[in-house]
């Protein structure tokens, strides 16, 4: 079994959700249990509302408000299968494939360490066998010096190759238990300084776009200079907006970690002023300074005629 009895909540996510803020309490109960619904089963289905079992109707609640809550909660929060004939939380769905994945690698590093522990024994095992082959050896050379020189030399000479031939051997499996043992080299984690930015960026792109963002070194390196560039406090928040943000040329680019750091300092005005930049409002700013630039010709005009 890949999937624990239980899940990860994080609480202080899930009541910042904007979904849930505008949720009713009746709401919120009806969005835990088809999160547990979903963890259990594997999916949510399209009539959930009519499913036996899965009762989402408080006591004395208006069955047809329910039912409208029910729908909200399910449009909000939920998406369809390819299949179109189950429903999906994102999140949830991304928490099961990556606790899948962690047991799946666990698996593969004890598969991994039983192996070596197997070559180990039996490379034990050989090497006994060696040395009571060694002492035969020696014993019986021992006997034939007593006798003929001759035997004697040939006897060591055989002994020597055949020490030569074992330790060749040994070492050989020695390598074969050291690369079976270390197994693959997992990715590099980025630096502590950027995580919190990282998972805010990818929390918000996942929400945006449905898919996860390409993380890489390059990536890594351009989000630690953004990092430095506003702050490591607020760094995450002006990731997250940035992501919200509508502006034509970023939804374009489908919100890059290149366009995040270009813009740094402007979308970090932005977010602290709560007030987004668009092409009508730059547009409108050219066209105030171009009257006022006007005005004061005239002005200049009428002076000069004056005098």
């Amino acid at each position: 079994m890949t999937k624990l009895p239980w899940f990860q909540f994080w609480g202080r996510d899930f009541f910042e959700d904007e979904r849930v803020k505008l949720m009713s309490n009746a709401q919120i109960g009806m969005y835990l249990k088809l999160l547990q619904h979903q963890w259990i089963e594997g999916s949510v289905p399209l009539n959930i509302a009519d499913s036996s079992s899965m009762d989402l109707h408080h006591a004395g609640h208006d069955f047809e408000l329910a039912n409208q809550e029910l729908a909200t909660v399910l449009a909000s929060c939920f998406t369809p299968t390819k299949n179109g004939k189950r429903l999906l939380n994102a999140r949830m769905e991304k928490i099961r494939r990556e606790q899948e994945e962690t047991y799946q690698l666990n698996q593969s590093r004890a598969s991994k360490a039983g192996q070596a522990s197997v070559l180990a024994r039996q490379r034990n095992s050989r090497s006994t066998q060696v040395q009571h082959k060694l002492n035969s050896s020696s014993t019986q050379a021992q006997l034939k010096r007593n006798s003929k020189s001759t035997n004697q030399k040939q006897t060591q000479t055989q002994t020597e190759t055949q020490k030569e031939t074992l330790n060749q051997t040994e070492t050989q499996k020695d390598e074969e238990v050291k690369s079976t043992s270390e197994g693959a080299t997992l990715p590099a984690l980025a630096t502590s300084r950027s995580a919190d930015t990282w998972e805010a960026y990818r929390r918000a792109y996942t929400e945006r776009y449905q898919v996860e963002p390409v993380r890489n070194a390059s990536v890594n390196a351009i989000l630690l200079k953004f990092v430095g560039a506003v702050g490591q406090e607020e760094a995450p928040m002006i990731a997250a907006f940035y992501l919200q943000h509508n502006e034509a040329f970023y939804v374009k680019k489908r919100h890059p970690v290149s366009l995040l750091l270009h813009d740094a300092t402007g979308l970090r005005t932005q977010w602290a002023t709560g007030v987004k930049a668009t092409t009508g409002e730059a547009k409108n700013a050219e066209f105030k300074d171009n009257v006022v630039e006007q005005v004061k010709r005239i002005e200049a005009l009428r002076q000069g005629e004056r005098t």
